[in-house]
């Protein structure tokens, strides 16, 4: 076992299961080591805990058995999460045979090693395969799921690569309150308000996204949803309010403040915004690196609010220390817990606090 300086002890004894305490040493070995393939061993823990067991025992049995996995499987999705599902295949020595695409601008194209395919002749040519679904979108996970079934590929040969567990709403202990008040920093397309109204009914939120683009398109999405009781700031969240240098990434939910951005934005500290007669009932930040700056603008409201928090600790390597560090420092009663989501490697996890 990996030994903790005492100055980070106390994050230890905060965690509150073995999955979070595993995540934690393998966060924090890296931490130590910058040796960056040791996350590579998060997929592994994720999928020892998960509690989904028709998503286990279907994975458990394909990667039981040699023979099917020199067979191989057809991945189906050659969007962001493709690279991710490649390496873990091969890290479990299971061949890939084909990946194919619904997407007519997919066909044909090249992405990690493979030429990708129309599904049609990926159903004709590997109609004895398992075929793997690639994206974590719920909704295309079921338009690809219905498409196989359609073309005659049982039920038992289709996986899904995607933890069932939903990220920020999925753990068991996390659940609704009365009057939510949802704070959702690094908005992105609006995806994860869609989620929390469906896990709460309903509630308030403030939403933060700085890049141009992205906050269309969760505008986009609140219009077309009819969600009324949304307040959405076009503006970062961060320690103060002050203009700051920013790189936009929309296409990759990756747009960060850095030094090195060819653009400027304009940030607030969520103390600024917040009604200070309304209590903030929970908080998810997911936005590149700016989490720890964003919880100090926030000190105010979390000392009085004591809310629920969902706080990425993948952008940067000392994330696993630096954050739960100062979390316990505004509160020392939170109880922590960390998820790995979804198996991309190195990506999605998240460190949970509840009061």
């Amino acid at each position: 076992m990996i030994e903790i300086k005492p100055e980070h002890q106390s994050i230890y004894e905060r965690l509150q299961d073995d999955e979070s305490r595993q995540l934690f040493l393998c966060r924090y070995q890296y931490c130590i080591s910058g040796n960056k393939d040791i996350l590579l061993e998060e997929v592994g823990i994720s999928h020892k805990y998960c509690t989904d067991s028709k998503y286990k025992e279907a994975w458990d049995s394909l990667r039981m058995d040699t023979k099917r996995r020199e067979t191989g499987v057809i991945l189906f999705g050659a969007g962001k999460n493709l690279k991710h599902c490649v390496a873990d295949m091969e890290r479990n020595n299971i061949a890939v045979r084909a990946v194919c695409d619904s997407s007519e601008t997919m066909v044909g194209q090249e992405k990690c090693g493979y030429v990708i395919i129309d599904p049609a002749f990926s159903v004709q040519e590997y109609k004895t395969l398992v075929f793997v679904i690639t994206p974590t979108k719920d909704l295309f996970i079921q338009e690809i799921h219905d498409y196989l079934v359609g073309m005659g590929i049982p039920c038992e040969a289709i996986l899904i690569y995607n933890r069932a567990e939903k990220q920020y709403f999925g753990p068991d202990f996390i659940t609704p309150v009365s009057d939510e008040v949802f704070i959702d920093a690094g908005c992105y397309d609006g995806e994860t308000i869609v989620d929390f109204y469906e896990f709460a009914g309903k509630g308030k939120v403030y939403g933060f996204e700085p890049d141009r683009l992205c906050y269309e398109k969760t505008l986009k999405t609140l219009s077309e949803l009819n969600y009324h009781d949304v307040e959405l700031i076009d503006k970062g969240l961060w320690e103060k309010a002050e203009t700051i240098r920013f790189k936009s990434w929309p296409q990759t939910a990756g747009s960060r403040i850095t030094t090195e951005g060819e653009t400027q934005i304009e940030t607030v500290a969520l103390d600024d915004v917040v009604n200070p007669a309304e209590t903030v009932t929970l908080i998810k930040m997911d936005i590149e690196g700016a989490e720890l700056n964003a919880l100090k603008g926030a000190a105010k409201t979390i000392k009085r609010c004591l809310p629920r928090l969902a706080i990425c600790i993948y952008h940067k390597q000392d994330d696993i220390v630096e954050i739960p560090m100062y979390i316990l420092s505004l509160n020392n009663d939170y109880k922590l817990y960390i998820r790995h989501h979804v198996p991309w490697v190195y990506n999605e996890t998240v460190l949970y606090a509840l009061p």
